[in-house]
């Protein structure tokens, strides 16, 4: 990944981040948070092997929950107002299952789901889960607006989170 042109955004910790941190979850996943080269905001992404049930999904596909997932407290700051607001308007059978995206407690709700990219790893079987921290509330360095920074440390807590709940999956 290039680095970020930096110059014109306002004094911070950005300024001194990494734009990219590769690492390895406690669970063995392969991640990464990443810099939004528009917001300046951080991503975050967990990349699962394609023995996942979840493997080639997308975040708004329809899946069996488990129990666990079912009976989970929910946090629905975590979630995000796009995915609640079409599970309420769609019309589902009540065996469908559920929508991925509900199913994931992650800052601002999952945003992203896709094939490994050579950005973050150089494993093309890797499907990757993520989600951004420019939300509502949220500080995005490359724009004049008030927020809470979502920092590295953060980012990687959330990225734990979204890791272990994507681990307990099978």
């Amino acid at each position: 990944m290039k680095q970020l042109d930096k110059s014109k955004w306002e004094d911070g910790p950005w300024k001194s981040e990494p734009d990219q941190v590769n690492f390895k979850t406690e669970e063995g996943l392969d991640a990464a948070i990443v810099r939004s080269s528009h917001s300046g905001s951080l991503c975050g992404y967990v990349g699962i092997p394609k023995s996942h049930p979840w493997h080639g999904k997308g975040y708004s596909d329809l899946v069996q929950p488990t129990a666990a997932q079912n009976d989970r407290p929910v946090d629905l700051t975590k979630i995000s107002p796009i995915e609640l607001l079409c599970a309420a308007i769609t019309d589902k059978e009540e065996d469908a299952g559920e929508r991925i995206g509900l199913l994931v407690d992650v800052h601002g709700g999952l945003t992203y789901a896709g094939a490994g990219i050579a950005e973050f790893n150089e494993d093309p079987d890797l499907w990757y889960f993520g989600f951004d921290c420019a939300h509502s509330g949220d500080r995005m360095p490359a724009y004049e607006y008030s927020g809470s920074y979502r920092d590295i440390p953060y980012v990687k807590k959330e990225i734990a989170a979204l890791s272990k709940q994507l681990f307990e999956v099978k």
